[in-house]
């Protein structure tokens, strides 16, 4: 089972992502389409029933990013372009070359 991750492409690995995204935070999240997103896959503003719903609940603003690599290569290397991948990503959020509201660049 633990194989059937690597036959999805980064299109189908983020549409996978998006589904689960809904099914776990709710109706609310907002995805985004392919283009200038900002780094970020969904995302969610407000209460969302998580980590357990009906008696808990988390607040605030979420990010959702799914990063895919097309060819794996090996766990040191492929965690390393990730970690690169999602702290570029966070710079621009952190400093504000991000819409967080619009999600543009």
């Amino acid at each position: 089972m633990g194989n059937q991750f690597f036959v999805f492409s980064p299109e189908s690995f983020e549409q996978f992502v998006h589904a689960l995204a809904i099914v776990v935070f709710g109706p609310d999240v907002k995805v985004f389409g392919n283009g200038k997103d900002g780094g970020r896959e969904a995302t969610f503003n407000g209460t969302v029933p998580y980590p357990h719903e009906p008696t808990d609940c988390w607040s605030g603003y979420g990010v959702i990013q799914a990063k895919c690599k097309e060819k794996p290569e090996s766990t040191t290397i492929d965690q390393k372009w990730a970690i690169d991948q999602l702290k570029g990503e966070l710079e621009l959020l952190v400093n504000g070359q991000v819409s967080v509201t619009r999600g543009q660049l």
